[in-house]
């Protein structure tokens, strides 16, 4: 029976270790990123938020555009956040009944609302120019790269026909 489930485990391994190396040859080309105004463009692919970009920029490894995605993510989060002031004001206030009696705390929560609008606007905005600066390191990196490789195929007559090549974008 032990020798069983070794003999099971021990093929486990060995189909687990061939899929990560038929995984290790498989590379996709990086496309372009192209935004207009609060609009994304992967390649020719419209992208409705910029959170679908993080694959795309983050696979380059650079730190620069990892930086840039994280700052844009985390000012997205604070403009959603600050929407809490004023919702956790009306629940302390109605606890207390504080609108029955005064005008001046309902005041406040007009003030705390309209506040959360414009920090929720500002932060959108803010974090559409630090992703846009993060695209633009995204596209010169992915142009500039230079590539060298070498190809072998097997031609028709049976030979095999090898190829070197140097890829450089101006």
């Amino acid at each position: 029976m032990i020798r069983i489930i070794l003999i099971l485990f021990a093929i486990a391994i060995v189909f687990s270790i061939q899929a990560q190396f038929n995984n290790l040859g498989k590379t996709f080309e990086l496309k372009p990123i192209m935004s207009n105004g609060n609009k994304f463009f992967y390649g020719n692919t419209k992208v409705r938020k910029g959170y679908s970009l993080q694959i795309p920029m983050q696979s380059l490894e650079d730190a620069e555009v990892n930086r840039r995605f994280k700052n844009y993510k985390n000012v997205r989060l604070a403009g959603r956040l600050s929407w809490f002031v004023p919702v956790g004001f009306l629940f302390i206030a109605s606890s207390q009944n504080i609108f029955s009696t005064s005008r001046s705390e309902s005041d406040a929560l007009g003030w705390l609302t309209f506040g959360a609008f414009l920090t929720n606007i500002g932060c959108n905005i803010t974090s559409n120019a630090i992703l846009r600066k993060g695209i633009d390191r995204y596209n010169v990196l992915i142009f500039n790269r230079n590539t060298a490789g070498i190809q072998m195929e097997k031609i028709p007559n049976g030979s095999r026909l090898m190829a070197f090549g140097i890829v450089h974008y101006f």
